[in-house]
């Protein structure tokens, strides 16, 4: 008698999606059974690792200074900012904020509050987390604000960043011969070294022509030559004043302010600016022209 013959083996490819919620070691089993009852099994180690969480500052509200977004602001006043973090696994997210004046704050986004998040994650959740969260600075100067996430896998996401330039709260605008006198230190004296240094770096931020200024190079430009410097140097005085009024608050960016003498505020004191350092940046400049700008910010600052 002739001995049985088996069924013929079969072969073929099983496919099968899954997505993870959280990070770490899934055994997966394939199970395969035929019509006559026979099964084979097969198993395989996946591991998933965990991907870094994004965060972003929303700066539509941002002014782009020199290609960098900048909120402004003045000092002791509230001042509102917002995130977006995202993460593609089901992960509790801690948000941080870093005001750049020594102050920050973080908190803790759950999954399904009020408890953490169990490893490994039971749920498919992806997050996608707006934080919003108001800081008032004290003093005027210029600063950087940062933004980044943590989720409960240790993934830590890039840090973003934009500019934050607080004002002082001045009400009086002062000449180029007011700020000689501050940042010599002669006559009276309004301010610290610090904040006249805090003045400059917003100075260096806003401006176009000024760049990592220091107490010595304030007093070179407010005092060109005796004012008897040429008209560039004439220019760059009434430019830094202009500025400097800004950065005490005198002035706000979008102040109008007289540029025809008549005592009515009639251009934005950015277009004002703008126009003023453009000039003074472009080397086909006449010096008529340059005389023009100068006289307009002289207007400015001694209204």
């Amino acid at each position: 008698m002739a001995d049985p013959v088996g069924s013929p083996e079969a072969t073929g490819t099983v496919t099968a999606t899954q997505q993870y919620g959280d990070t770490g070691s899934f055994e997966v089993t394939v199970t395969v059974t035929d019509d006559d009852g026979g099964v084979g099994t097969d198993s395989i180690t996946v591991e998933v690792a965990n991907v870094d969480p994004t965060a972003e500052i929303d700066v539509a509200d941002a002014e782009v200074t020199n290609g960098e977004p900048t909120f402004l602001t003045e000092a002791g006043v509230p001042t509102s900012f917002s995130g977006r973090a995202t993460d593609p696994g089901s992960d509790d997210l801690e948000l941080f904020w870093d005001f750049g004046d020594g102050n920050d704050t973080s908190t803790m986004y759950l999954v399904n509050p009020p408890d953490p998040d169990p490893f490994p994650s039971p749920s498919i959740q992806p997050r996608d987390i707006t934080d919003d969260v108001e800081h008032t600075y004290a003093d005027a100067c210029f600063s950087e604000l940062s933004f980044w996430a943590e989720d409960d896998d240790g993934g830590i996401s890039a840090t973003d960043t934009a500019s934050v330039v607080i004002a002082g709260n001045a009400d009086q605008v002062r000449s180029a011969g007011y700020w000689l006198h501050q940042y010599r230190g002669n006559g009276r004296i309004d301010f610290s070294d610090d904040q006249l240094v805090c003045f400059l770096e917003i100075v260096d931020h806003m401006s176009t022509v000024f760049d990592t200024m220091d107490l010595g190079d304030a007093q070179d430009v407010l005092s060109p030559g005796g004012n008897q410097g040429d008209m560039t140097q004439l220019l760059d005085r009434q430019i830094l004043t202009a500025w400097l009024n800004f950065a005490n608050g005198a002035i706000g960016f979008y102040e109008l302010v007289d540029t025809t003498g008549d005592s009515v505020g009639d251009t934005q004191f950015s277009d004002v600016m703008s126009t003023a350092e453009s000039v003074r940046t472009d080397p086909d400049s006449t010096h008529s022209e340059l005389e023009v700008q100068k006289d307009l910010l002289e207007l400015v600052n001694e209204s």
